[in-house]
C-alpha cells in the first residue's frame, strides 16, 4: 500500500519475496528502486490518475516488470485503486 505521498505504509510477504527484500527495506524505498526506468513514468502516470479522480471505485489494472535485488526482472499484475 502506498500513500499519497509514493511512501509504502504497508507491504504484504510476497512483494517482499519477489523482490528480494525484507518487510523493513520494502517500507523504505520507492517504487524507483524496483521498477524497470521505461515502467516508471507509466506507472507514475496510472499514481496520478489515482489521486486526480480521487473516487473510491476507481481501479487500475497493472502489468508491470520488477527488478528484484539480485537483479532478476520478472513480470508482475496488480489492481490499483483508492483507498480513503
Amino acid at each position: 500500500m502506498i500513500n499519497d505521498l509514493g511512501q509504502y505504509v504497508d507491504v504484504n510477504e510476497m512483494a517482499c519475496q519477489m523482490m528480494g527484500r525484507t518487510r523493513a527495506e520494502v517500507l523504505k524505498i520507492s517504487p524507483a528502486d524496483y521498477l524497470m526506468h521505461e515502467e516508471l513514468e507509466k506507472r507514475l502516470e496510472g499514481f496520478r490518475v489515482l489521486l486526480e479522480k480521487n473516487r473510491l471505485n476507481l481501479k487500475l489494472h497493472v502489468e508491470k516488470k520488477i527488478i528484484n535485488i539480485i537483479g532478476l526482472i520478472f513480470w508482475l499484475q496488480k489492481l490499483m485503486t483508492t483507498v480513503l
